[in-house]
């Protein structure tokens, strides 16, 4: 009889659950309730959501939205974008996550010291992911996006720089990015005397891999269920895989194949930061009857 164990350790991060109990909240007694991109990389939490009554908005909307609550996501904002909110006739929800509130007061903070010196900031991260795009509208100095560790051609080696982390990328990742900028650094004869690393990604991310390889290694294989755009979802069902082969990454239980559980005694159900624990919950259920079906 083989057995089906959710991840203890799995579920929405502390970012993504205060913004989806503030949706839920707002919804209950609101009719007009809009979210300035999608709340949540979850194609199921969405649909939940919407099913609700909340409505996923872009800025171009911003004249078509009237007297209605406008949330805006964890992922945060640029100045620009909330000035345009504050002074459109809506009430303005900000549900931000608190580390990435913290991220971009550090990076304000940051750009103006290497504005008045000539430096530089440094982002490592998803150029188009929208916690990166807010945190550029903190920069009044050169700022300067880096998504692979290779890629620094972008950097100048000469000036000083603050280096920081998008909150949810892969700590290997930015380390390897780290070395890789050091050596080049020496490579040149340039002293790092200039550079400040701020390893500003989330706390509740870097406690997931250790327990992920933990959990992995626990069980004869891995549902990993992850919302296709979530970088969080696709960084930690890699970090799955590479402790167990048998690691299968699915949005929703749809995706679920018998194949998968043939002579498997222990089956482990995980998933992304925006996963929310009904959906993992859902996706065991369905194993559960998979098997039992087989066996009939």
């Amino acid at each position: 009889m083989s057995t089906i164990t959710i991840d203890p350790n799995a579920g929405f991060c502390p970012g993504v659950t205060k913004a989806i109990n503030v949706a839920g909240k707002l919804l209950e007694d609101n009719t007009d309730v809009y979210s300035l991109g999608e709340l949540v990389h979850c194609p199921e939490e969405l649909n939940r959501l919407e099913d609700s009554g909340l409505k996923i908005m872009s800025l171009d909307d911003l004249d078509e939205v009237n007297h209605s609550k406008i949330l805006i996501r964890a992922h945060g904002v640029t100045p620009d974008t909330q000035y345009k909110l504050q002074i459109s006739n809506n009430e303005v929800v900000d549900a931000t996550c608190r580390i990435v509130q913290n991220l971009q007061q550090k990076i304000k903070i940051s750009s103006l010291r290497m504005q008045s010196i000539g430096g530089q900031i440094i982002i490592f991260g998803k150029r188009k992911h929208p916690e990166v795009e807010g945190l550029i509208g903190y920069c009044c100095s050169k700022v300067v996006i880096v998504e692979k560790a290779d890629d620094i051609s972008g950097i100048d080696l000469h000036s000083p720089m603050d280096i920081f982390a998008q909150t949810t990328v892969n700590v290997a990742d930015f380390e390897h990015f780290i070395s890789v900028l050091y050596a080049r650094l020496k490579e040149s004869g340039i002293n790092d005397e200039n550079v400040q690393i701020f390893n500003t990604i989330c706390g509740s991310i870097k406690h997931r891999v250790p327990n992920l390889k933990l959990f992995a290694r626990e069980n004869d294989a891995i549902v990993f269920v992850s919302g296709e755009q979530s970088s969080n979802g696709a960084y930690l069902s890699s970090i799955s895989k590479e402790v167990n082969v048998n690691t299968y990454k699915i949005s929703d239980e749809k995706q679920l194949k018998s194949e998968w559980f043939e002579g498997v005694q222990k089956i482990g159900v995980t998933g992304a930061a925006s996963t929310p624990i009904w959906l993992l919950e859902k996706v065991a259920a369905e194993i559960e009857h998979l098997i039992s079906h087989k066996a009939e």
